[in-house]
């Protein structure tokens, strides 16, 4: 995708990019140490003016990309006034949409039709990707589900980042909620064109996602929770018109923004309870949402706890070398048989990067053939310190690499194994485990057990489950009785702070090490 952009003095192509809302990718939220927000130079006349490439830029990007226009968009300012022409790499994030099948009560049927505004949207916004379904309530039908990478991506990949963002600069607030907004505004309108609808005819957007997600999406600012005691601005379901969340096209639509459990269990996870039904349940079960803020709620029908951990962006291939999202050309499963090495990527398309899925398989893999050992040192064979994928040696899994991936799953084992303990069992009492998000239906459960992201005592028990988040928010949209019994999950669900919890630390060092004799 090109763009033209008109720059001053002092501003970075990333803040163009910005202010044009063609957001890029920027796990470090613009400081400059991921290497990953890339943008290739079209025009002639850029040696002109744009500053001339810094050391970080040449040790991330190699002299021969410097030569052909890629420039890291953060550190590259304009040194003179001037119009460019950029080019953007296609980012979108592939999702799996899974089947999704919807009950509407007869009375929400009836009413809807009666109305004239028979259309309803369910959304979650995911740190990572947006996703919007639109619905018929007269009809008792879903029309479709549309996924997008979360535009607030120029921020950072993390929610951590996006509210220093906010610190370092509050106008950011407005931004990132503009851009999240008109993002799902343009979604919807899209659905409802392909359906031939009308934007008149919707009733009401339902959200769903995380606490800061929550905070961005209303323009409240998430600064709260960067630090002790992590106040959020609010957490129960808030209810506004369209208007007031920045919408312009659905002026008679009202907005559900659904409850949160606290400041890192949010309203995704509230629906995903809801959407598994683990509320029910008669045995322990383990709802996991793996991410950057990984997300565990353990229980049954008489009691529910729940915890997040900080897995860090690895998951999301974030502070990976060459890791990359879910998108074309990323190496989702690898490992080794008879003949050697073998990888795939999504799209069957050349290959661009290492996404989360691929990331586990490859240290499964090398531990299962002696090539990484138990304390998570590389032993390969020319004693390198990198594992390149590719013949071409374009794309590796560096040392590094695997001190990333042991601190995230290091912090997910933790979180389940602190669960366990405060509800006194162990993990081969748990009868089934909902693995939740994008990450958990790409996730190969085998990989995950082999490098202690789980542990032994759930294996065979492990579901994917799809997009929960969104699953809950539309089954809040069917049912007014979902919708209450939604806020009772999220009033009834215990947290455990785990930067307080004395079985925490110990556990994490230990889950830190891979499974070994």
């Amino acid at each position: 995708m090109r763009i033209k952009i008109n720059g001053t003095i002092g501003e970075s192509l990333l803040d163009l990019v910005r202010t044009n809302d063609m957001h890029i990718r920027a796990p470090c939220g613009g400081r400059g140490v991921c290497g990953k927000c890339r943008v290739s130079v079209v025009s002639t006349n850029a040696a002109e003016l744009l500053s001339s490439p810094e050391a970080r830029e040449v040790s991330s990007l190699g002299e021969i990309a410097l030569k052909n226009g890629v420039r890291l968009a953060c550190v590259t300012h304009f040194i003179r006034e001037g119009v460019l022409e950029i080019e953007l790499d296609d980012d979108g994030v592939v999702s799996p949409v899974e089947e999704i099948s919807v009950a509407f009560d007869t009375d929400i049927r009836k009413a809807a039709s009666l109305s004239g505004h028979p259309l309803r949207v369910a959304v979650d916004i995911g740190t990572t990707t947006l996703a919007v379904c639109l619905l018929d309530a007269s009809a008792g039908s879903l029309l479709s589900v549309r996924t997008e990478a979360n535009m607030q991506k120029s921020w950072g990949s993390d929610v951590v980042a996006r509210i220093q963002a906010v610190i370092d600069d509050h106008a950011a607030l407005q931004s990132m909620h503009k851009a999240v907004v008109g993002q799902i505004e343009r979604l919807i309108e899209a659905e409802i064109l392909a359906a031939g609808r009308s934007c008149e005819e919707v009733e009401s957007i339902t959200v769903a996602g995380n606490t800061i997600m929550m905070h961005l999406f209303t323009g409240e600012d998430p600064s709260g929770m960067a630090r002790v005691p992590f106040a959020p601005v609010f957490l129960e379901q808030r209810t506004y018109r369209a208007a007031e969340c920045g919408f312009s096209l659905f002026s008679a639509s009202s907005v559900v923004v659904l409850p949160g459990i606290s400041a890192f269990v949010g309203s995704d996870i509230s629906a995903g309870i809801l959407a598994t039904g683990l509320y029910r349940a008669e045995k322990f079960e383990l709802l996991l949402d793996i991410g950057t803020n990984g997300e565990i709620v353990l229980g049954n029908r008489d009691r529910m706890i729940s915890t997040a951990t900080a897995a860090g962006p690895a998951f999301e291939g974030a502070h990976i070398t060459h890791g990359c999202p879910g998108l074309p050309g990323a190496l989702d499963h690898a490992g080794f048989n008879q003949e050697g090495f073998w990888f795939t990527t999504i799209g069957n398309q050349a290959i661009k990067g290492i996404c989360g899925s691929g990331l586990l398989d490859l240290a499964a893999g090398l531990l299962g053939t002696g090539k990484l050992d138990p304390g998570g040192f590389l032993e390969l064979d020319d004693e390198a310190d990198s594992f390149f994928v590719d013949t071409e040696r374009t794309v590796c899994l560096t040392q590094d690499d695997i001190r990333q991936l042991q601190l995230a799953k290091g912090a997910m084992a933790a979180g389940v194994e602190v669960l366990c303990i405060n509800a006194g069992i162990t993990p081969a009492d748990i009868s089934r485990v909902h693995l939740a998000g994008g990450f958990g239906s790409f996730m190969n459960p085998d990989s995950a057990l082999a490098i202690g992201l789980l542990p032994e005592g759930l294996r065979g028990k492990i579901i994917p489950v799809g997009n929960t988040s969104l699953q809950g928010a539309i089954l809040t949209v069917t049912s007014a009785a979902l919708t209450q019994k939604l806020v009772q999950i999220a009033q009834n669900v215990q947290t455990v702070d785990l930067s307080v919890d004395p079985a925490f630390q110990n556990a994490f060092i230990e889950a830190m090490m891979f499974p070994g004799e």
